[in-house]
């Protein structure tokens, strides 16, 4: 998924707050997307965070998921 904030009518209200991805981003960011809400402040950050990808595509290829889920995260698509 690709981070996002969404509000009505362009506004700072947001309706939706999507931070992405861990395992699947769309981006072209092969790190791990997330984020924090501080409802308190109103503010929305997202963070990325490196981890060790060769790790999980060896994890993916041996539960014996579909190899384009390996393949993703070399391209963060």
């Amino acid at each position: 998924e690709i981070p996002l904030v969404r509000g009505p009518g362009g506004t700072f209200a947001p309706v939706a707050l999507n931070p992405g991805s861990v395992g699947q981003p769309r981006d072209q960011d092969r790190r791990a997307s997330c984020a924090v809400f501080d409802t308190k402040a109103g503010t929305f950050s997202v963070f990325r965070l490196s981890y060790d990808i060769s790790l999980v595509q060896a994890k993916i290829r041996a539960a014996n998921l579909p190899e384009y889920l390996a393949l993703r995260l070399d391209y963060g698509q």
